[in-house]
């Protein structure tokens, strides 16, 4: 996790973008990072951040010398953890990933003092791609070998269930941001 972060910081300066002053449509990659918390009264346990992925590219179409109609496609995986949950001779650490792409409608204002300052304002579109519940169970293991000895185990078992059907198959959003 720490590298990706690393990585994701060294990328911050090639995010940095002027205003289209040449008027023409431009494409830009977008790579990113989410931190996600879900909530609600279908998440009975205790719930932690998550961080995830995304990325995607943007299409900026200028209307004018200061206003564009940005357009894309993203792809994010957000979703939530949840609390280790701990008894006696086991433990449960459990993860809720969802994949969205989205498709986001916005309209972008220059400002005429620094250059490079916009503020986008627009809607939003998400369709579900997948959503997957990922447990994984540690517990210890004892078998009775019959003349009173017994042997411990530690065993580890990943478990994986598909849960796209609890999930909303579009969302909307209102994305809304500045740049510099």
């Amino acid at each position: 996790m720490k590298k990706i972060f690393s990585f994701l910081i060294m990328l911050l300066p090639l995010t940095a973008s002027a205003q289209n002053e040449n008027r023409r449509v431009s494409l830009e990659p977008r790579v990113g990072m989410t931190i996600a918390k879900m909530s609600g009264s279908a998440l009975n346990l205790s719930t932690t951040w998550k961080a995830g992925c995304t990325g995607g590219v943007e299409v900026e179409i200028p209307l004018s010398d200061y206003y564009s109609l940005t357009t894309g496609a993203d792809i994010s995986n957000i979703g939530t953890g949840f609390k280790e949950q701990k008894q006696t001779q086991a433990s449960v650490k459990e993860k809720l990933s969802v994949t969205y792409v989205t498709v986001p409608l916005q309209l972008k204002a220059y400002f005429k003092g620094p250059r490079g300052l916009s503020a986008h304002l627009g809607l939003q579109a998400g369709f579900l791609v997948n959503a997957k519940d990922k447990a994984t169970v540690k517990s210890i293991r004892t078998m009775d070998l019959g003349d009173g000895t017994y042997l411990w185990e530690n065993y580890t078992e990943k478990k994986s269930e598909k849960v796209s059907d609890k999930f909303r198959n579009v969302v909307a959003g209102i994305p809304h941001g500045a740049e510099l």
